[in-house]
């Protein structure tokens, strides 16, 4: 299994926190969050009006489109930060949980976490995936201090949700929060 060499992409102003799992075997190849081209990721936020330029999956995402993310509050992390690959063969420890929580304390001005996908959020909030909802975890968010969310995973295996859909959907859970 690759070994994950991706930093989290927050700083001290970061509001919007997305959380995938762990990067795939391409990222970890690449060294950028979301690099494969099947990922909509990228699509998704700019067709949600988050990044006003889209970035495309490729060698040309670096510290400049990170940069840009920053300049719009928004960062980037994964649930297990010493791994990369499919879901599914990821090792999940009590230490992965520990690290988002931290990063999550000692980001003052993060308004919202969003999952991308039902399997961290599941890992992270200790509640099987079946039992997990799309959208807001109320409950949850009060006690982490930070609206918490879930979106279906952006991944190009998710055939379940167009990406005009998964667009429409992340901005309803933005909302005007950002800007709050």
């Amino acid at each position: 299994m690759a070994k994950n060499k991706l930093e989290d992409v927050v700083d001290k102003n970061t509001k919007i926190l997305f959380c995938g799992m762990a990067p795939g075997k391409k990222s970890c190849e690449m060294g950028h969050y979301y690099a494969n081209t099947g990922n909509r990721f990228w699509r998704i936020l700019y067709e949600a009006n988050l990044i006003e330029v889209l970035i495309k999956p490729s060698r040309e995402l670096n510290n400049l489109n990170y940069n840009k993310l920053k300049r719009v509050n928004i960062g980037l992390t994964d649930l297990v930060k010493d791994q990369c690959g499919m879901d599914a063969k990821i090792k999940f420890t009590e230490k992965d949980r520990e690290r988002l929580k931290e990063l999550i304390s000692n980001s003052k001005k993060l308004k919202i976490l969003i999952f991308n996908g039902k399997k961290p959020a599941s890992k992270f909030l200790k509640i099987q995936s079946k039992e997990l909802d799309f959208g807001h975890q109320k409950e949850i968010s009060e006690d982490l201090g930070v609206d918490i969310y879930i979106m279906p995973s952006t991944s190009g295996v998710n055939t379940g949700f167009k990406t005009k859909d998964l667009a429409k959907l992340l901005k309803s859970y933005i909302n005007n929060k950002i800007y709050a």
